[in-house]
């Protein structure tokens, strides 16, 4: 089910995001503070321990979709991840129909 995926256990490595700052980072432990939010301890590669919460974590099987890569070398390492299908439908895709294309101008 999507709640038992989404639940973070102490022992899981992953992906940390803050300010530019990325790592792959393991839960140590959780806990509610006095105002009721739910914290994480994480530990960094360095040894560096701190105290997050959920919004800066995310697992590594599901990447961010928001950053694009806009170096060259960005855009090789990504499509080094992409698969025979999934080249060809960014070479080819699929075109819209007049609806669709309607719907795109307007929402666009």
């Amino acid at each position: 089910s999507i709640f038992i995926e989404s639940v973070i256990y102490p022992g899981e490595n992953l992906i940390y995001k803050y300010q530019g700052r990325n790592a792959m980072v393991k839960i140590e432990s959780l806990k509610i503070t006095d105002k009721g939010m739910l914290t994480y301890t994480v530990t960094f590669p360095s040894g560096e321990s701190k105290e997050v919460t959920r919004e800066f974590l995310s697992r590594p099987e599901n990447p961010d979709i928001t950053e694009l890569p806009t170096s060259i070398p960005a855009v090789k390492e990504a499509v080094q991840q992409l698969n025979t299908e999934q080249i060809e439908s960014l070479a080819k895709p699929t075109a819209l129909s007049p609806l669709e294309q309607e719907f795109l101008d307007l929402h666009h």
